[in-house]
């Protein structure tokens, strides 16, 4: 048996164990965490307003699949997983899931106003099932841009961010490490989510700058908070692999995406560690529960054992306390009785 069969058959008998009233909240983050576990491992792509994020997740497919505009095209996650066709689910918050066809891919994901407007505001994330390659190994998620205009995408990339597995925060070629970006860096290191850089648009650097230099420089400044740093243009990437044309896939970097792929590693011990760095503060959380829940059961028992004493063993006491009361009068009469007979007896020998 693997570790990871042993962690599986750990996780369903824990789960069994725990499915309480009391312990509801533990028994469906132990769910979550089992369900990511036993999924494909999950990359999620951050990055701020305009990194090009979609245009990088297209690149990896090959496929122009995420809507991609000047203005703010994410506004929901979307989880990329692997199905042996296109599908388009939409996960609600409430647990639900709904399927649309494909042509709702902008309504449901994009900012736009319109009819998917309602829905995306009931909508915990979008799921897009493809038949890819890639996905057989990778689920990919793409985050909406972090940027302090859209702050409702913040608190949906914040939620999400917990259950990621291992992290790429994207930069543009033209502002590398911002403040907020290294806010956001410092945030996915304390989750310890092992993340690793990209920097996008590198064609738009001065043809005149060493590529490798402004990386290593870069990479320097963005210690420790990324793994690595590498340089691409995912827009000549995708351009290239549509095209079969291995002029642009030079010229957009193509290599260091597959460099970055296997630099992720093995993908059981991502797993494997991801599994274990998700179950230690939901283990906290369970033992102040369990701690919570031991107090009131004590209560209980003590109550128990009080209505006990007052409704049976006290009357009890007081019954059998009168019977006593009733014998010692009892005693005493008698003893009184033997004492004036021992007296007249006394009385008569002396005579």
């Amino acid at each position: 048996m693997t570790e990871k069969e042993r962690i599986i058959k750990g996780m369903n008998k824990w789960i069994l164990l725990n499915d309480k009233d009391h312990y509801a909240d533990f028994h469906k983050k132990l769910n979550s965490i089992k369900e990511d576990f036993e999924d494909r491992l999950m990359i999620m792509v951050s990055g701020e307003f305009n990194a090009g994020k979609s245009t990088f997740i297209n690149a990896i497919l090959g496929e122009e699949l995420l809507t991609v505009d000047i203005t703010p095209a994410t506004a929901m996650i979307t989880k990329l997983t692997y199905g042996d066709q296109k599908r388009v689910i939409a996960h609600y918050t409430n647990g639900s899931q709904e399927e649309f066809d494909w042509s709702w891919i902008e309504n449901l994901t994009a900012e736009r106003e319109g009819e998917g407007e309602c829905i995306r505001q009931q909508l915990s994330y979008v799921e897009y099932q493809l038949p890819s390659d890639f996905l057989k190994k990778f689920t990919l998620i793409d985050s909406p841009g972090l940027t302090a205009l859209h702050s409702h995408h913040t608190a949906v990339t914040e939620r999400f961010m917990k259950r990621n597995e291992v992290g790429i925060w994207l930069f543009n070629a033209m502002s590398v490490g911002t403040a907020s970006e290294l806010e956001w860096l410092k945030k996915m290191r304390a989750l310890n989510i092992p993340t690793y850089g990209v920097v996008n648009a590198i064609d738009r650097l001065d043809e005149e700058e060493d590529l490798d230099q402004f990386l290593e420089y870069n990479e320097r400044r963005l210690y420790p908070l990324i793994n690595k740093l590498y340089g691409v243009s995912a827009q000549e990437i995708l351009k290239g692999k549509m095209e079969r044309n291995a002029e642009l896939l030079d010229w957009g970097n193509a290599q260091a995406i597959d460099e970055l792929l296997k630099d992720i590693g093995s993908v059981e011990e991502r797993k494997i560690d991801s599994f274990y760095r998700k179950l230690v503060p939901v283990l906290e959380e369970f033992r102040e529960i369990h701690k919570g829940v031991k107090s009131s059961l004590l209560f209980v028992g003590d109550s128990q054992s009080y209505r006990i004493f007052n409704e049976i063993s006290y009357p009890s006491f007081l019954k059998e306390q009168k019977a006593y009361e009733k014998s010692l009068r009892q005693v005493e009469k008698e003893r009184a009785a033997w004492s004036d007979l021992l007296m007249v007896i006394s009385i008569s020998s002396a005579k």
